[in-house]
């Protein structure tokens, strides 16, 4: 196994800011992003992207350490091969 390091969103950060606008669809609206990015963030099932990111950044006066953790985690290297067929 592999480790890396990945940006995920603070997850005491986010149930704050869904408490304060009333909903995690509310949220989604105010940061541009879908409603399903917002609920990935609290499954912990995606990596915080550049666009949520920004979006956090530029919406709420915060700074990226109190938005965002940065973490190490353990991946497995999976290689995919391509594989050439002729053509019928």
């Amino acid at each position: 196994m592999e480790t890396i390091h990945t940006v995920r969103v603070n997850l005491k950060w986010l149930d704050e800011a869904v408490a304060a606008e009333g909903s995690a669809t509310n949220l989604a609206k105010r940061l541009g992003v879908s409603p399903s990015t917002i609920t990935r963030q609290y499954r912990e099932q995606a990596e915080a992207s550049p666009r949520l990111i920004g979006a956090v950044l530029v919406n709420y006066p915060v700074t990226f350490q109190d938005a965002f953790d940065v973490t190490e985690e353990q991946v497995r290297v999976r290689r995919a091969r391509m594989v050439k067929t002729t053509a019928a």
